[in-house]
C-alpha cells in the first residue's frame, strides 16, 4: 500500500485506532476486533496467480464469463458490465459460492466456471461493522487497471453510501473447544471461514503428525451435570491421498481412534461408548465443519482447559485433521 498512497497509519500503531478505515485481509487477526468495534474494514484477498482469463481448450476451467455490476464501489473503472481485456491482467482466482449471508445484489464483481460460480468484490455487515472484500483482484501491484479500481473502492469505503444490509456470520461464535494451539504438524492459509485466521492440523505422516491445543476453560459449575461438549471449527481432507488414522487425546490419555477420516457428517465414539466425536460437515465449503466432543465431566477439571491431541498414523500420507485458530 505505501507505494500507493501517503498518510498511512499500519494497524496496532499508535493512531491506529482513530482510522475510520482498515484495509486488510481475510485472516488477519486486526479484523475481528475492527468489525466488533463497529470499523469500517477493506479486505483485500487473492491478489497472487497468474490471471485468470483463459477459457480453457479440451475443457473449461474457472473462467467462462465474469460480470461487473453498475455499483459506486467499482469508482471510475471502467466496464461494461463483463469482463474486458481491460481487466485481463488483474482478475485472477475469485472465492467459490456460495457465501452465507451475502447479498446477490451486494456482490459486485462475480464469475463463473466450469464447476462453479465466484465472488471477486462484495460487501455485508459483520458485528458493529461492515466489511467491503475482494477475491482474486490484483489491486496492489501498482497496475494502474488495479490502482483505479483501488481508489473506487476506499472511496466508497469512507461514504455514506456503504450501508450494506446483508450480514455475515463469523464461525466459531459459540464455540468453546478452541482457545490456542500448542503444537501443529502443519498449517494451511487458503480458503479459510470467515472468522479463522489460520488451519492447524496434523497429517499422517511422520514428522507432521501431531496437533495439539487447549479449549477454553470449563465452567466451574460443569460437574453438575453428568457430560459435557466441546465445540470448535476444523475439518478433515486431502482424501486423494493414501488412508490414513487419527487418535484423539484428553491429557495424554487416548479417548478415541479415527479409523476413516470423512467427507460427510460423522461419528467416532470410545471403546466404552463414554466419549463421542460428532462431525458436521459444511457442505457450503471444501473440506470444513463443525467438531462437538461431548465427554463425562469426571474427566475435567472445573475452571480449567481441556488440553486435546490428535496424531496422525504414520503412513506416509498428506491427509490431516485440523482446527482452525479463530479471531
Amino acid at each position: 500500500m505505501e507505494p500507493l498512497y501517503e498518510g498511512l497509519i499500519p494497524a496496532g500503531a499508535e493512531g491506529a485506532e482513530a482510522a475510520e478505515l482498515l484495509i486488510s485481509r481475510m485472516g488477519s487477526p486486526d479484523v475481528g476486533p475492527a468489525l466488533a468495534a463497529g470499523k469500517r474494514v477493506l479486505m483485500i484477498n487473492g491478489t497472487e496467480g497468474a490471471p485468470n482469463v483463459s477459457l480453457g481448450w479440451w475443457a473449461m476451467g474457472n473462467q467462462v464469463g465474469t460480470a461487473f455490476a453498475e455499483h459506486p464501489a467499482l469508482g471510475d473503472f471502467p466496464h461494461a458490465g463483463v469482463l474486458s481485456p481491460l481487466a485481463f491482467r488483474i482478475l485472477k482466482q475469485g472465492l467459490p459460492l456460495p457465501f452465507g449471508g451475502l447479498r446477490a445484489d451486494e456482490m459486485m464483481v462475480v464469475g463463473e466456471g466450469l464447476n462453479d460460480y465466484y465472488l471477486y468484490a462484495g460487501e455485508a455487515r459483520v458485528d458493529a461493522g461492515r466489511v467491503l472484500m475482494t477475491f482474486g483482484l490484483d489491486l496492489l501491484s501498482g497496475l494502474p487497471e488495479g490502482t483505479c479500481l483501488l481508489d473506487g473502492l476506499i472511496r466508497y469505503a469512507r461514504s455514506d453510501a456503504f450501508a450494506p444490509e446483508g450480514e455475515l456470520a463469523l464461525i466459531g461464535r459459540e464455540q468453546n473447544g478452541w482457545a490456542a494451539t500448542l503444537v501443529a504438524g502443519d498449517v494451511g492459509f487458503d480458503h479459510l471461514p470467515f472468522g479463522a485466521t489460520q488451519l492447524d492440523v496434523a497429517r499422517a505422516m511422520a514428522g507432521m503428525n501431531v496437533l495439539e491445543w487447549e479449549t477454553r476453560p470449563m465452567p466451574a459449575d460443569v460437574r453438575s451435570a453428568s457430560t459435557v461438549s466441546v465445540v470448535w471449527q476444523g475439518g478433515m481432507g486431502y482424501f486423494a491421498q493414501p488412508q490414513g488414522r487419527f487418535r484423539l487425546y484428553l491429557n495424554d490419555a487416548p479417548l478415541l481412534e479415527i479409523a476413516e477420516i470423512s467427507q460427510e457428517d460423522a461419528q467416532w465414539g470410545s471403546p466404552d461408548g463414554q466419549v463421542l466425536l460428532a462431525y458436521e460437515r459444511d457442505p457450503s465449503t471444501l473440506e470444513f465443519g463443525t467438531m462437538t466432543l461431548t465427554l463425562p465431566t469426571s474427566m475435567v477439571e472445573p475452571g480449567k482447559p481441556l488440553r486435546l491431541k490428535v496424531v496422525g498414523s504414520e503412513s506416509g500420507s498428506r491427509r490431516w485433521f485440523g482446527v482452525f485458530r479463530m479471531w
